[in-house]
């Protein structure tokens, strides 16, 4: 767009006739991206700015002729009601017109050469001085709105060529809040067309989303926060069902809708039916007050407006508008009501229209409105209409069925009965409602199979005959799978497949009969299962239970009921199983766990057994009884098991890696051979020499791999590999034999600076025999061929040593270590 400053040079370039010939063109390049009115202003104040400065510039007026020619300007300017005015280059006030003067209060004397903070208020300065400079810096009209003091003011500022060859800048301001006013109540008139248009005209799949969609609108509307819908019985009387539009909430959330209206909003509902008129309340809580009735919500609403729903002289329904910001007025009931009675009566023509369409088509109606299969049949048995449901469980289009026999489309086997009782026959011959038997199967055109759930119903005509069946079916497959699966889960155990103690419990009710006797009951405990869960983690624990109902399984009887009776028990009912015959079964059962193992670990069990003899015994005194006698065997086997036990993980540790047995046997040497040069006692250094042998027993939960890894550790690796400490510590507290080497074992990668690990201990908080440990396997390690470094001889290993005493190892414990060795190895080599 040319702009206005391009047309103030354009005029001091041009002659008057050459002005005034361009000016076209210009205005029509300008009207391409402002308004006519714009245009119109701008346009007027450069042409008498312009012609006023070539008739001072050409004519060479006196001074009196210029004061008159300036006389001439004000009263131009005076005459426009626009305000109006123009600054210099230094954006000082060259000159304002009538109304600027009265707008901001003062005379144009007092106005020039003033700058805008020192003439308008700060906001208002702030907001024109924008759009100003925007009109300096892009050479340009720009314009803009602002609301001040509650009204609004449309700045158009646009750049201008002085006299003196400078850039100033011209401005105008118009009030335009009522145009803007006008414009905000055609978009309500607008707005409200298109919501009645909407309302009228909508695809609505139900009467209640259409009724939703209407008393949303309304909110929008009245710009209401919250609405409701009371439906009203004339008959009765009574409002019977409130209901709150699904989009809006806020405190009123459900205790507003209900088969109750709530109290506090009865008797503006009620003056609403009474006056058959709109009531408005913008000061509810007072009504509320004078009425002597409070809200169930703080605060309750502050405005509210009700207005009854009118059709064909009645009132079915009123609805309540509530928390509008401003006070609700005349327009808003008018326009609510409008809404509300043209939507009313297209719900009623609606509801009318699906009555009617509903009559006329049936069939099709009961088709479209069952998610399940369905299919029509006549008279005479022929299919007459099949949903696209029944077309996929069946294999056939309904172009295909249609006017077959529907035996071939809808062919029925049943899994109880040789034949199914065909549910169609039996309506048309029973003209009521027939269910199909249980375990019935339809087998589909393709071969398919599935377990149905349906029903068949006559359909009768005016007279009350039977013209037809309409059978509706689904696929109840899952539903029965899901059914069978509740069912096992109901008696099953979901990690071993074992019977649960519910179902046990009621099934030793059924057992106890004399029929069954002698009835024996085994109770079983899983071995260890605390130590597998501290080394393996749950999931090896719950393998060696899994372990424990295998082989409990393998033997059992399909009479017999075995079940898991807790966390790591199980127990068993055996009918007609004699004390001996009960104990082989014992047998068979730890010959079954015999073989089987969590990592390193035997799987075992405790079992303890008794068997009711007489019809006369108490069933649960046997069950106590056989439960005693596991835990006398647990107890009994506890040392044997425990010693068992770790000797199993020391040899699968070993197995796994030979290196690792020769570096215990040689770091449990070295600790004893530290703890005599300290001068401990025997039995401190018996345990010096057990916590050196265990200390590395935490590396069978370590990958294998790892454990044989003969190149360096990776930084993954080496996180793994620090695991071993703590679960060493596990393992040892587990063996009532292995006790006092647990805290040694934990603490023997802890380094005297505070910088080892687990725990981050330093110095004397370390113990000793972790200390003595310490430095005695790294002296093993750094004496042997590993992870790929190669031996160091005894004196380089003395000097490793003693360069690391005080950070990572004890000073005191490397001194006597270095002159033990060197007593028992003058020559440097150890035997």
């Amino acid at each position: 767009m040319v702009s206005a400053f391009l047309l103030s040079r354009m005029f001091a370039t041009t002659s008057a006739r050459g002005f005034f010939a361009a000016l076209g063109p210009f205005l029509r390049a300008q009207a391409r991206d402002a308004n006519v009115a714009e245009i119109a202003i701008i346009a007027t104040l450069l042409v008498v700015l312009l012609f006023l400065a070539y008739v001072a510039r050409n004519l060479g007026m006196s001074k009196k002729e210029l004061e008159r020619f300036n006389e001439l300007r004000k009263a131009f300017f005076d005459a426009e009601d626009t305000v109006t005015y123009l600054k210099d280059e230094n954006m000082r006030f060259a000159f304002a017109n009538a109304a600027f003067e009265k707008f901001c209060g003062m005379s144009e004397r007092e106005i020039a050469g003033k700058t805008a903070s020192e003439v308008l208020p700060a906001a208002f300065s702030d907001a024109v001085l924008q759009i100003e400079y925007e009109a300096l810096e892009d050479m340009r009209i720009q314009s803009g709105d602002m609301n001040w003091e509650k009204r609004t003011y449309k700045i158009t500022a646009f750049p201008v060529s002085m006299v003196n060859g400078k850039v100033g800048v011209g401005v105008y301001l118009r009030d335009v809040t009522l145009e803007h006013s006008h414009a905000k109540l055609q978009q309500r008139i607008l707005k409200r067309n298109e919501i009645l248009v909407d309302v009228l005209n909508g695809s609505f799949k139900t009467r209640e989303e259409q009724l939703d969609y209407m008393l949303l609108q309304a909110l929008e509307l009245t710009e209401s926060k919250y609405g409701l819908v009371v439906f009203y019985d004339e008959r009765r009387g009574e409002f019977t069902q409130s209901v709150l539009s699904g989009s809006v909430g806020g405190d009123f959330g459900e205790k507003l809708t209900g088969p109750v209206v709530p109290d506090f909003l009865i008797d503006i509902f009620a003056e609403a039916v009474k006056t058959r008129k709109p009531v408005i309340q913008n000061d509810y809580q007072a009504y509320l007050k004078e009425k002597g009735k409070g809200s169930p919500f703080a605060p309750a609403p502050v405005r509210y407006l009700c207005v009854p729903v009118s059709i064909d002289g009645g009132i079915p329904a009123v609805v309540g508008l509530a928390d509008r910001e401003s006070p609700y007025f005349g327009n808003s009931a008018y326009e609510a009501t409008l809404l509300m009675n043209t939507t009313w009566n297209a719900l009623e023509r609606r509801t009318a229209q699906e009555n009617l369409t509903l009559e006329r088509n049936k069939y099709l109606q009961t088709i479209l409105s069952i998610g399940d299969g369905v299919m029509v049949v006549d008279r005479e048995g022929r299919v007459e209409m099949l949903n696209t449901v029944a077309e996929k469980l069946t294999g056939w289009t309904i172009d295909e069925a249609k006017g077959r026999p529907y035996g071939e489309v809808f062919h029925l086997t049943d899994e109880a009965y040789p034949a199914a009782l065909d549910p169609v026959e039996r309506a048309l011959a029973s003209n009521a409602v027939e269910t199909l038997e249980n375990d019935a199967v339809l087998s589909s055109r393709h071969g398919e199979r599935y377990f149905l759930e349906d029903s068949a119903a006559p359909i009768r005509d005016e007279a009350g005959d039977t013209v037809g069946v309409v059978l509706v079916f689904r696929d109840a497959t899952d539903k029965r799978a899901q059914r069978g699966r509740i069912e096992y889960l109901s008696m099953h155990d979901s990690l071993t497949g074992l019977y649960n103690r519910r179902y046990f419990e009621e099934q030793i009710r059924r057992f106890d009969t004399p029929e069954n006797l002698p009835l024996s009951v085994i109770m079983g405990d899983v071995n260890d299962l605390k130590l597998i869960n501290d080394i393996f983690g749950h999931s090896g624990g719950d393998l060696s239970i899994v372990h424990s109902a295998h082989a409990i399984q393998n033997v059992c009887r399909p009479v017999d009921i075995a079940a898991r009776w807790g966390g790591d028990e199980f127990v068993l009912l055996l009918p007609q199983t004699t004390p001996a015959q009960a104990e082989f079964v014992v047998k068979r059962i730890h010959d079954e766990m015999a073989s089987r193992r969590v990592a390193a670990i035997q799987c075992s069990l405790s079992l303890g057994y008794d068997v009711k003899m007489h019809a006369g015994e108490d069933i649960w005194r046997v069950l106590n009884s056989a439960e005693q006698s596991m835990y006398a065997e647990k107890t009994t086997g506890r040392s044997r098991l425990q010693a068992t036990t770790l000797d199993a993980i020391i040899r699968a540790l070993y197995k796994n890696s030979p290196r690792e047995q020769e570096h215990a046997e040689r770091t449990s040497a070295y600790c004893v051979l530290i703890g005599r040069a300290m001068g401990l006692p025997e039995d401190d250094i018996r345990k010096l020499k057990d916590a050196g042998l265990m200390h590395d027993i935490g590396k069978i939960v370590l990958d294998p791999e790892l454990v044989r890894k003969v190149s360096v550790y990776t930084e993954t690796d080496a996180s793994e590999v620090k695991k071993h400490a703590s679960a060493g510590y596990r393992i040892l507290n587990s063996f009532d034999s292995t006790l006092s080497l647990a805290e040694a074992v934990l603490a023997h990668h802890e380094r005297y600076d505070g910088y080892g690990y687990p725990k981050g201990l330093k110095a004397s908080q370390i113990p000793l025999p972790a200390r003595i440990i310490s430095v005695a396997e790294s002296y093993e390690r750094i004496t042997r061929d590993s992870a790929g470094i190669p031996a160091r001889s005894v004196a380089e290993a003395i000097d490793i040593l003693s360069e690391n005493a005080g950070a990572q190892f004890d000073p005191y414990v490397v001194d006597v270590f270095i002159r033990a060795l060197r007593e028992t190895e003058p020559a440097g080599q150890m035997p």
